[in-house]
């Protein structure tokens, strides 16, 4: 990390070099692992769940190829998408996240958005989910809410639907 100080990580029982507000939220989460040391595992979770969902699926998605954790990142990403030609936005919420930061690049969007997220006891993805749900509402931002695991018909048909109407806006 660049000339900011270290922060006291509970969890590693030392100083980390990892963003101050990172530490100090799973400080207050009290979590039982470290989110940087499972980004290969929530990267092939995400590649996974996409790799599903295009085989059930009418869907032909692109992939954002890093997990997005700051404003820059997401503004990045959205204009990516934009670029190849995106019919709409799927955010795939993995874990907890500051949705407060994405918001500023998803608020003038004309593409159809959608936020989902899997049931799963690790990594706490409902609260990401709600929280960043709660946010785009709070802020006006239109979006599709889905909530379950790749696997099941319900959400396949969800993610499928939101498909749909992104081909039909298009």
């Amino acid at each position: 990390m660049s000339n900011e100080a270290k922060s006291f990580c509970f969890l590693k029982g030392e100083l980390v070099d990892c963003i101050p507000g990172r530490v100090q939220d799973c400080n207050m989460k009290q979590v039982r692992s470290c989110i940087m040391d499972e980004q290969k595992i929530v990267q092939e979770k995400i590649k996974k769940a996409i790799q599903y969902v295009e085989k059930k699926t009418a869907a032909e998605i692109m992939v954002y190829e890093s997990i997005v954790e700051h404003k820059e990142e997401m503004f990045d990403a959205v204009k990516e998408g934009l670029y190849k030609g995106a019919e709409g936005l799927l955010i795939y919420v993995p874990t907890f996240v500051w949705a407060n930061r994405f918001l500023q690049a998803l608020r003038n969007l004309s593409i159809p958005i959608a936020v989902w997220g899997e049931e799963e006891t690790d990594n706490v993805p409902l609260v990401g989910l709600t929280v960043f749900h709660g946010s785009m509402e709070q802020a006006g931002i239109r979006h599709k809410l889905i909530y379950g695991r790749a696997e099941q018909e319900a959400t396949t048909t969800e993610l499928n639907h939101f498909f749909l109407l992104c081909h039909v806006v298009k």
